[in-house]
């Protein structure tokens, strides 16, 4: 606990920023941002990004550290959730972490209409910064058992963007400016455009390059207005230039042989700026910049960056940043996983082989998906580079980005700089930076799951002021926590440990007969970014394929039920929260009594049983001091607490089992326990006895229990000649693939009955935070042996 209060002390101690700032104070603020602001990059590798309702998605999570890449140990809980164009959610899931590594999956309902979704992932410390840094990928669903309500597509409107390089037009300055459009679904437009002054004349014509994107320079000789002619599938549509500034601050960044040529222009009376670039949040260059008259210029290599987005910023020596451009370096392809299939077709229900070799430093962290290639995945999904090298720093839609990495071509660099131009900056605000203020800290799941809760008194609504709080998950392998309340009634529990849907009791418990009324906190966050679903569009030729999808799903749901829905808890303590008691009693082992008063007269020395007025109370002795507590301990039956002693002594004593006693005192977050007395009873059946009548009983949905992959073996004549069809599409999963420097590993796995072209993917990272992403290719065939 003192560890982590002084992680968030660390976490709060922001600094004054004085009025003028030299480069010394602009790389101490930004170093002092990064290391008190911790960010955490979540990537999902999923199977596939196409789905028939009815399928399980699978996936696995890999946390990084933004400024590195590499695996992060911070967070132990990762949230998954499916949610539709109005942020409503579908699935949910809870995901165990461990060293920045995680792997689970997710049941996609047959309500599910058509349509594209919105999976995202996010750590309970990522709710501290905006949600554009959640990892987003689209997926889509068709629901085969319900007609699609498709919407008219049909564009009838626009949205053209001028993106001046540094935010704003100059006049008679060289002014580079991206074009952008869109239709009304978001969708990105080709277009032809036509520059022309206020006179109409025709300065230059343009067009868009990739994705609706391009550029154009311009160098304006008055303010007056310019506008654009654009010509968007046989329609015309005009669009006014950006209002033009008689002066300002501006950028202007030139490619040439890997040298960027960077010139500024300013104000003429400003004698200086400060130049920041940054990688990852590491700096890079930062520099104080002489000008005359109002300009300056600047000429660095592509080596002095680093790879993906370079954030290049002008600040004024007061340290307003007034100019930014963002700059990509492509990172090299070399190929960190070697793949080598033990054939280049199988026939249908073979055994097929594989193995992988690492040339990566060290070791990587892996996972693979093996799928028939049937050409429906959505282009719209990243794979570990693009989303680390370039979409978790963007903001809004960017389509197609895998287009962007592998073989290196000059139109993919144009491509890029007009993305560079056309995409906001996401990671942080510069005015956090430099003027950071005290805010709230939403802490982090550091050991485990936490569970928020608030009390208030029923009659009056005040909050519940140092309350004792117990929330309990009875049963087998049962979980208690307890803690007390704070001034406002906030209670916190960190549940770790806690897997699946469980029975769950939380009460508050006073020596007064106060009853309090609980409200528990969704651990989801209730923030989303301002990215927009991509309009959902069938294609009708892949009709015959969505069918065979769809038969493949059902016969696997009705033939082969049991088989995917096998589960395996990922927690194997079995002690209970007090570890191993200082006296253990085996009722089996005793001569029956008819009572649990006679039970514990004469089989349980260390528990004073004591009767008065009718009201039954234990007392403990105490293993140290050799005398009784005064008060009662801590009661349970299979980890549910039982607050009336009178209870206990009503138990049916053939029902319990075992009884576990601590004869000592026993502190958990502030509550303060003398002894402990813990019923367990046969098959952990404790439901024929009633709770409380003052505790909160309900289901809580614990850390997701880990869905056994299932992919059947055809090893005799038998199992091959089976009659029960397979028909997946997914031959093979696992997401948890390990593999040092120059290690080879061999796996293997079984085709089905479907031929066909099949994709295997590989994904994952090495140790010095270098994305890996490989691909492979082969056939299955009726006739091949």
């Amino acid at each position: 606990m003192k560890a982590f209060l002084t992680f968030v002390l660390l976490l709060c101690g922001f600094s004054t920023f004085a009025q003028r700032i030299s480069v010394d104070s602009l790389r101490n603020s930004f170093k002092n941002y990064n290391i008190k602001n911790i960010q955490e990059k979540l990537f999902l590798h999923t199977d596939r990004s196409f789905y028939i309702a009815g399928e399980i998605l699978w996936f696995k999570i890999y946390n990084t550290q933004a400024t590195t890449n590499q695996l992060l140990d911070l967070s132990k809980v990762a949230y998954v959730e499916v949610l539709d164009k109005d942020n409503e959610p579908f699935v949910q899931a809870k995901i165990v972490l461990n060293e920045g590594l995680g792997s689970g999956s997710l049941y996609l309902p047959v309500s599910l209409e058509t349509g594209n979704y919105k999976l995202r992932a996010y750590t309970r410390w990522m709710r501290n910064f905006s949600p554009d840094f959640y990892f987003e990928q689209t997926i889509s669903v068709i629901n085969t058992f319900s007609k699609p309500v498709l919407k008219d597509q049909v564009a009838d409107t626009y949205d053209i963007q001028f993106l001046p390089e540094s935010g704003i037009m100059l006049l008679k300055a060289d002014n580079r400016v991206a074009c952008k459009v869109l239709d009304n679904f978001g969708n990105s437009v080709a277009y032809k455009a036509v520059l022309v002054n206020e006179y109409g004349d025709t300065l230059q014509n343009f067009s868009s390059h990739k994705f609706g994107m391009g550029q154009f320079s311009i160098k304006p000789d008055s303010t007056r207005n310019y506008k654009a002619i654009f010509t968007i599938n046989d329609q015309t549509v005009e669009k006014a230039l950006p209002k033009i500034m008689a002066d300002g601050y501006a950028i202007r960044v030139d490619n040439k042989n890997s040298d960027l040529n960077i010139n500024v222009h300013a104000p003429a009376n400003t004698s200086t700026l400060n130049i920041l670039i940054h990688n990852n949040q590491q700096i890079k260059k930062l520099e104080s910049l002489s000008l005359q008259n109002g300009n300056a210029a600047l000429s660095i290599t592509e080596s002095e960056l680093g790879t993906g987005i370079n954030h290049i910023t002008l600040f004024t020596t007061e340290g307003k940043p007034v100019a930014e451009r963002l700059y990509f370096v492509f990172p090299e392809e070399n190929p960190e996983i070697a793949v080598d299939m033990s054939q280049a077709a199988y026939g249908t229900r073979s055994k097929a082989e594989l193995s992988l070799t690492s040339s990566a430093e060290k070791r990587s962290s892996l996972s693979i998906a093996i799928f028939q290639n049937d050409d429906l995945s959505n282009r719209q999904s990243p794979n570990i580079r693009s989303w680390l090298y370039l979409l978790s720093d963007l903001k809004g839609h960017i389509e197609n980005p895998q287009y962007y990495f592998g073989e290196l071509t000059e139109e993919k660099k144009q491509a890029m700089d007009n993305l560079m131009l056309t995409q906001g900056w996401s990671r942080f605000a510069w005015e956090d930076i430099l003027t950071p203020q005290y805010k709230n800290i939403i802490v982090p799941e550091l050991e485990g799951h936490i569970v928020e809760a608030y009390v208030t008194d029923k009659e009056t609504g005040t909050p519940g002021n140092w309350v004792d709080c117990y929330l309990a998950f009875p049963g087998q392998n049962f979980q208690y926590y307890s803690t007390k309340s704070a001034a406002n009634g906030y209670v916190i529990f960190n549940a770790k440990n806690v897997e699946g849907q469980r029975n769950t009791i939380l009460q508050g418990y006073t020596a007064t007969d106060s009853t309090w009324k609980f409200d528990v906190l969704s651990p989801y966050s209730k923030d989303f970014s301002e990215s927009i679903i991509p309009a959902f569009d069938i294609d009708i030729s892949k009709k015959d394929v969505i069918e065979s999808r769809s038969i493949g799903m059902q016969t696997q749901n009705v033939y082969l039920e049991t088989k995917i829905n096998e589960f395996q808890q990922q927690f194997s303590d079995t002690l209970p929260f007090y570890g191993n008691p200082d006296q253990k009693y085996l009722l089996d082992d005793y001569t029956r009594f008819p009572t649990m008063e006679e039970v514990m007269r004469e089989y349980v020395p260390r528990v004073l049983v004591r009767k008065n007025k009718g009201k039954y109370n234990f007392k403990v002795l105490d293993m140290l001091d050799e005398e009784f507590f005064n008060t009662e301990p801590l009661i349970l039956l299979d980890g549910m607490p039982i607050l009336n002693t009178n209870d206990v002594i009503n138990f049916d004593p053939f029902k319990i089992k075992k009884l576990d006693v601590v004869t000592r005192r026993f502190i958990m977050d502030k509550v303060n326990f003398t002894g402990i007395v813990s019923y367990f009873t046969y098959n952990h059946d404790y439901t024929w006895q009633k709770p409380d009548d003052k505790a909160i009983v309900f289901t809580y949905d614990g850390m997701q229990l880990k869905r056994e992959f299932y992919s059947p073996a055809y090893t005799s004549n038998d199992q091959k000649s089976g009659r029960i069809p397979d028909f997946r599409s997914l031959l093979y999963w696992n997401p948890d693939i390990v593999l040092k420097e120059g290690e080879k590993a061999n796996y293997s796995f079984y085709t089905s009955d479907k031929p066909g072209k099949y994709t295997g993917v590989i994904q994952g990272i090495t140790n010095s935070g270098k994305p890996v992403y490989k691909s492979f290719e082969f056939e299955v065939s009726d006739s091949s042996n």
